[in-house]
Order: structure tokens, then C-alpha cells, then sequence
């Protein structure tokens, strides 16, 4: 699970809005344990900004947290990293994307898809290993991995 850079909770007003904040403090600082104590210094520390969007109460506070971080991120040189890394997550998804409308086109009225899907549904195969045969048919191969 990837951990956010800036926490907001709404709704500041609740009464249980104190109590949220705590059990993600505590489940935050489990990020930290198989990190020294210098490594846990040099990392962001995730503000919760607790904001009422309705009267405007902690918007500065949320603004200032999202300056700090960037600044934060600049001067660790973690800025292109992130951009790098959001950016190959998106062709990835879109590649995803695209390679799955065309497998689900070409196999649309594939007979032999169909009866792998019956074997699926009888219980004869496991969807892993039919999948793995779907992609060794696709690659030309005789075992998908």
C-alpha cells in the first residue's frame, strides 16, 4: 500500500475526528519500523490536516502542508522520481487498457477460449493456469509461466 503524502479529514467538527487521527498516527508509524532512526528523520512525515471545507477552517493549514511538501521533495531531488514513476504508471495503464480490448475482441467467438472458459467453470482448471495457457496460445508457446 502506497502511503499519501498529505492526510485531510474532513469534517473537522466530529467527535470521533480526534480518534481517527490517532489510529492513523499508529497505523503511519508502522511505516517506520524497519527504518533507523536517521532513515526515519530524513523521510516526509505525513501531516493529517483536520478541515472543516464548509467554513473554511484548516485550508491555510492544508495549503501550507502542500508547499512544505514540495519543497520537501524538491530539495530531496524526488520531484523527477515521482513524476518518472506517475508517468510510466500511466502508460502501463493505458497499454493495460488497450491490450485487453483487443484480447477480449479477438476472443469474442474463439471457440478454443470458450471451451477453456468451460473447463474454468466445471472446475477442471484453475483460472491462473487458464490464463497461463490463453498466453502461451497468444506467445506461440506451449506453457504460458
Amino acid at each position: 500500500m502506497e502511503i499519501p503524502d498529505v492526510i485531510v479529514i474532513n469534517k473537522a467538527e466530529h467527535p470521533l475526528t480526534d480518534t481517527m487521527v490517532r489510529e492513523i498516527r499508529g497505523v503511519l508509524s508502522l511505516a517506520n519500523l524497519d527504518r533507523t532512526p536517521e532513515q526515519v528523520r530524513e523521510t516526509w512525515r505525513v501531516p493529517i490536516i483536520k478541515t472543516e471545507a464548509s467554513r473554511g477552517v484548516g485550508v491555510d493549514q492544508l495549503v501550507q502542508s502542500l508547499a512544505e511538501h514540495r519543497a520537501f521533495i524538491l530539495e530531496h531531488g524526488q520531484l523527477q522520481e515521482r513524476r518518472g514513476r506517475n508517468l510510466r504508471n500511466e502508460v502501463l495503464a493505458i497499454a493495460t487498457a488497450r491490450m485487453r480490448r483487443r484480447l477480449e475482441e479477438e476472443l469474442r467467438e474463439d471457440e478454443q477460449f470458450q471451451a477453456l472458459l468451460e473447463q474454468v467453470v466445471q472446475r477442471r482448471l484453475d483460472p491462473a493456469s487458464a490464463a497461463s495457457q490463453l498466453l502461451a496460445r497468444a506467445a506461440g508457446t506451449a506453457d504460458g509461466g
